[in-house]
């Protein structure tokens, strides 16, 4: 989920580190609370993907459940839907994540027909492509995890193959791609540890169905976003520390950040079990090679079906939570890192750890329990609220 706001920085002068401006100059640390919205949207959803607010201040809002495109206009109260469902020209089946782009347009990640869907700044869909070859079986390029304001996308390798014809094996780490839409070009651009994941892998040369599954819960692992300016923020693990990559392979490395170790309880587990079984029970499996008309491409084409997936028990529990949440790191308007917490079970209330440019604490964010973050707009932040029937309400908060 990308922001709307414009880029927030120019290059520093030459032989400096390219860090936006926000990242060079000493900016005071933060200590905000998150407890009365500026708007909330009256209508529920199911499942908020993905927020994209414009530059008139209405936002785009993708559920994936309910498989709806949404302009909204927080103000009036007003909406209307983009597009219809389907696999046709301009179509989708499944957004699952939005992406802003430059003169104000949008990317919808559409994971039912594997391809993205193109928004004008009004919100008409314009066209749809796909980032993945259709004749090569090349994954790497299936899901996409950010975008940057210059219009690249950025995926995550994770180096699934196999070892003389064994079964598929999964790297303890994996490469970030950048992918320029106007090129086509690919080029690696960071390396980050993965967690353990069990793989695994049907069918022949003609046809293969893949599926990937976490092994332990609260695995550690790094985690990973892109700026609009195409800084890549590495977040680490082990040690806990920030890492920013600038497009021209300029490194800052922050200080180690000292955490309070939280152990895996039996509560913890608890919670885990709830949440598996509470979780839609239908899962994304990925086909190479399907037959001619399959969705994502025909003639041996990505296809992406509905599979179903059964809560399994962990084989292992780690002692203890690693410092972060994973998946889960993003940018602010502002340019700070947003980072969330791993909490003990019981805590409802989502804190995010802040850091500048350099990887140095910025201060700290708590939202309201029960929620998460979506996305930012100007000087907001967007947050889904989940009442005690799972509707999720969509809220705008200011933040300066």
């Amino acid at each position: 989920m990308r922001r709307a706001s414009p880029v927030l920085s120019a290059l520093a002068a030459a032989g400096a580190l390219a860090l936006p401006a926000a990242a060079q100059r000493a900016a005071a640390p933060v200590t905000l609370t998150l407890s009365r919205p500026d708007a909330e949207y009256a209508e529920p959803f199911t499942a908020v993907a993905g927020v994209r607010e414009l530059r008139d201040g209405r936002v785009i809002v993708a559920d994936r459940t309910e498989k709806t495109i949404q302009l909204l206009d927080l103000a009036t109260g007003e909406a209307r839907r983009i597009g219809i469902e389907g696999g046709g020209p301009n179509e989708y089946r499944v957004p699952t994540a939005i992406f802003a782009m430059p003169g104000d347009s949008t990317l919808v990640f559409d994971l039912g027909n594997t391809r993205f869907l193109v928004l004008a700044p009004d919100g008409t869909p314009v066209r749809t492509f796909s980032t993945l070859d259709p004749t090569s079986g090349d994954l790497r390029l299936l899901i996409p995890r950010a975008g940057d304001g210059a219009g690249n996308l950025y995926f995550l390798d994770r180096g699934l193959g196999r070892r003389d014809g064994g079964p598929v094996e999964a790297p303890d780490s994996g490469t970030v791609l950048r992918y320029d839409l106007k090129t086509k070009a690919l080029a690696p651009v960071g390396r980050v540890a993965l967690p353990p994941m069990n793989v695994s892998a049907s069918g022949g040369a003609s046809e293969r169905r893949v599926m990937v599954r976490m092994s332990t819960p609260f695995a550690a692992q790094d985690d990973w976003t892109v700026g609009l300016d195409g800084r890549l923020a590495l977040v680490r693990h082990e040690p806990y520390r920030v890492e920013w990559l600038a497009p021209n392979g300029q490194r800052v490395v922050g200080p180690t950040i000292p955490y309070r170790k939280l152990a895996v309880t039996d509560e913890d587990k608890a919670e885990y079990r709830e949440r598996q079984r509470s979780a839609t029970a239908v899962g994304m499996a990925v086909r190479v090679g399907g037959a001619p008309g399959q969705r994502g491409g025909g003639g041996g084409g990505v296809t992406v079906a509905p599979s179903a997936i059964r809560p399994q028990e962990p084989t292992d529990w780690p002692e203890f939570k690693p410092p972060f949440v994973a998946n889960a790191s993003t940018v602010g308007p502002d340019g700070r890192l947003w980072v969330l917490r791993s909490r003990p079970a019981g805590d409802d209330v989502p804190t995010y750890d802040l850091f500048d440019g350099y990887g140095k604490p910025a201060g700290t964010v708590k939202l309201p329990p029960d929620t998460r973050l979506v996305g930012f707009g100007r000087n907001s932040a967007y947050v889904v609220r989940t009442d005690e029937n799972d509707l999720q309400y969509l809220q705008r908060y200011k933040l300066f």
